[in-house]
């Protein structure tokens, strides 16, 4: 006889199998590339042990950046709580963002797929514009801004931590060695730049 809980436990183990399988595979091949049945071997299952969790490859990449975003956003709150000052608190969360994908890097791969997917897209501003409500926030306490003009600042601020991810990721900018310090002053300097111009007018 079955014992009582055994059947959701062996479903989250069954599903997070197949998310670790497909986390590597989107990160090496791409989700447009990858198969249903590539990610079944590699979660040493088949595909109709799949189907029943996610209807498609597509909500697995849902999934993986659901899981992503809500890590990096914990980062980002750390990182925030971890300072009382605005401008140390924004600079610390944000390289808190920034370090969950620097040490995750399947993650921020998966993050730049997303974008990619219309299918996606929509559904991942959906999930940054609450990751990044508390950046929001925090602009508004320093600049006394209105919340549509925070928004604004938020979204332009974001581009550049795609840009620095990006950078960082590709060597475009730094050496490998000299890729994580490299990032996190242009970081400090855009935030530097943003604070006094949030901050007089």
């Amino acid at each position: 006889m079955t014992q009582p809980g055994l059947q959701p436990n062996l479903r989250d183990l069954k599903r997070r199998m197949i998310l670790e399988a497909a986390r590597g595979i989107f990160a090496a091949r791409g989700l447009q590339a990858a198969s249903m049945r590539e990610i079944a071997q590699a979660a040493a299952c088949t595909t109709g042990a799949i189907y029943p969790l996610f209807p498609g490859k597509e909500a697995i990449l849902a999934a993986l950046l659901h899981d992503s975003l809500n890590k990096a956003g914990a980062a980002l709150q750390r990182g925030l709580q971890a300072k009382t000052d605005a401008a140390q608190q924004l600079l610390a969360g944000l390289r808190g963002w920034l370090a969950h994908f620097r040490d995750n890097g399947a993650d921020a791969d998966l993050l730049l797929q997303g974008f990619a997917d219309p299918a996606l897209a929509r559904d991942l501003r959906l999930g940054l514009q609450k990751t990044f409500a508390p950046v929001r926030d925090t602009l508004i306490a320093i600049g006394h801004l209105g919340t549509k003009m925070a928004e604004t600042e938020t979204a332009a601020l974001f581009a550049f931590l795609i840009g620095l991810l990006q950078s960082e990721r590709s060597g475009l900018l730094f050496a490998p060695d000299e890729a994580a310090q490299g990032i996190d002053a242009l970081l400090g300097h855009h935030l530097d730049a943003l604070i006094a111009r949030l901050t007089w007018e």
